[in-house]
């Protein structure tokens, strides 16, 4: 992949990584912009030379032209216009294939005009090659609006606000997805590959279904239940903020383990110690324990002890009667304890609780009572405590920072949470959790692109799954577009120290070609591995099955 004279378009990058065969844009000067992974094994071969791409371009109002490169290929060379800027797409077909293309015939085009749907189709590099009848009236735009322009160009003219072409040449499956049309017509779009027969994408055909009206209605429903709304929105939230510390949602061994220990808590009412570095996930892990209770339907308070005023901790936690202290509320305070009873409060950072404040939390742990200030009569509380550090609590009981006694009370289980670089392989699904929920708290439908999750996987996170999700909503909020790009990583993560293998090194003896060799060896044993039948691997895989077969003989894998 190449990116010259400044010159970024995310969708047309796409739609070049995507397509079946050598692909690649020159700008007016033949300069080369963006290339696809077969055209760069063609320029490392010299079978293609960047020298000769200069003399593709087309003579002064040509839009398209038809190149003999060598004694393999022909280039096909079609001009495109990228927010004012005139580029040239190149794709090259090999003459020893057979060159497959979705032929529409009349009798075709007559059963398409007869469809109800708007029927919009590309070929396989993403040049509209047909729309129905259904979808001028659907959308507005006629043929000559549409068909030869390329779905990029399109998409910087305002035609769509996003593409599901290039979703289903990246995936190579059927996708469905909202789509905004001529800037008026919400539609619903399905798209759908067509394969020839050496499984090279040559065609997509989308089907468009008006959701506009449907649209209008559901947002007067909302306009009138607002109230509700907001309701909805917090409950959403609490339910996304438990089940991202589901069990089911790991895969890492470390994480399971944990997960299973939390259940078996969960279940009890012992009182736990959660030790972790900061931004593990101490606070949610604590809400599960609580909500997989039978405390669930109880109150959840949390207290972060490094964040409340000493002089006003004692008054917080324990509550204070009228008259306690010059400036107390007339009608007193429940302090924190007291709101939790019959349900759970969580201790953050009980490192930073002042020490004399230790002494008369300890006093409750052992009889279950509180006074609160000013008061003569104590008060039963019936609650469980989760308490959480991030520093290692000896030292702390050493430091004179934590009461040694107040320790081995809150601790009865103590459950460490690892650091995200020691469960690299959740890191993809944490991430598309978390911007799913960035989606949904920002009303947007952004995608993020599987460079940008292979250098999530690679960093080491050492803000842990706090630094993760910042990451993710700053990229979210900050996009332009709808699909997020390497370009959008901080630099501290789009970073050639990140990107690195951990047990394979990049030495100076060895060759791109030996390099990829045995990173597609180490892939697909672990492939193998998942799935033992070649047929279904092979179309995960998105390659032809005896293609497969012969990449597992080549690297000796059975």
């Amino acid at each position: 992949m190449m990116k010259e004279n400044g010159f970024i378009d995310v969708q047309l990058e796409d739609f070049v990584q995507g397509t079946d065969r050598p692909c690649f844009i020159l700008n007016e000067k033949g300069a080369l912009v963006y290339s696809n992974v077969l055209t760069e094994l063609l320029l490392k071969n010299h079978l293609l030379s960047v020298d000769y791409l200069h003399g593709m371009i087309p003579a002064d109002g040509e839009v398209i032209s038809t190149i003999r490169v060598g004694e393999s290929y022909d280039a096909l060379v079609r001009k495109i216009i990228i927010s004012g800027t005139t580029l040239f797409h190149v794709v090259l077909h090999n003459l020893l294939e057979s060159r497959g293309v979705l032929n529409i015939d009349d009798n075709m085009e007559s059963v398409i005009n007869s469809l109800q749907e708007g029927v919009y189709i590309t070929d396989g590099e993403g040049f509209t090659k047909k729309i129905n009848n259904a979808y001028t009236e659907l959308t507005g735009l006629s043929r000559q609006d549409l068909e030869g322009k390329h779905v990029a160009e399109l998409l910087s003219f305002g035609v769509f606000d996003s593409s599901m072409t290039v979703r289903v040449m990246k995936s190579r499956t059927r996708f469905s997805n909202m789509q905004k049309i001529n800037n008026n017509k919400i539609c619903l779009v399905t798209g759908v590959p067509v394969f020839d027969e050496n499984n090279n994408l040559i065609a997509v055909i989308n089907s468009a279904y008006d959701l506009t009206e449907m649209n209008r209605l559901q947002e007067d429903v909302k306009k009138s239940e607002i109230s509700l709304k907001r309701k909805d929105i917090e409950i959403d939230r609490l339910r996304a903020r438990v089940g991202q510390s589901h069990s089911s949602s790991t895969r890492s061994a470390i994480m399971k383990s944990v997960y299973k220990i939390s259940e078996k808590l969960a279940d009890s009412d012992v009182s736990v110690l959660l030790l972790g570095s900061t931004g593990t996930g101490k606070s949610t892990m604590a809400y599960s324990i609580h909500k997989n209770s039978q405390r669930a339907k109880e109150a959840f308070i949390e207290v972060n002890c490094g964040a409340v005023p000493e002089s006003l901790f004692e008054s917080e936690l324990f509550g204070y009667v009228k008259g306690a202290f010059t400036g107390a509320s007339d009608r007193g305070k429940v302090g924190l304890i007291e709101s939790a009873d019959k349900g759970t409060l969580f201790l953050d950072e009980i490192g930073d609780m002042p020490i004399h404040l230790q002494v008369k939390l300890l006093t409750f742990l052992q009889t279950g009572k509180i006074r609160r200030l000013g008061e003569t009569n104590d008060r039963k509380i019936n609650v469980r405590i989760i308490s959480a550090t991030n520093k290692d609590p000896v030292k702390l009981i050493e430091a004179g920072m934590l009461r040694e006694d107040l320790f081995y009370r809150l601790s009865l289980v103590s459950l460490t949470l690892p650091d995200l670089k020691e469960r690299k392989e959740d890191v993809f699904f944490l991430a598309k959790d978390i911007l799913g929920a960035v989606n949904e708290r920002y009303g947007k439908a952004v995608e993020m692109s599987k460079e940008v999750f292979l250098f999530l996987e690679s960093y080491d996170w050492p803000g842990n799954l706090r630094e993760l999700e910042h990451v993710i909503e700053q990229m979210v909020v900050l996009l332009d577009g709808s699909v997020i790009g390497v370009d959008s990583l901080p630099d501290k993560i789009f970073s050639p120290s990140v990107l690195k293998p951990t047990e394979i090194p990049i030495e100076l003896n060895l060759t791109l070609q030996d390099y990829m060799d045995i990173h597609e060896k180490e892939f697909l044993s672990m492939a193998i591995k998942s799935e033992q039948d070649t047929g279904k691997l092979s179309s995960k895989l998105g390659i032809h099955r005896t293609t497969l077969a012969r990449k597992l003989k080549y690297h000796g894998i059975k």
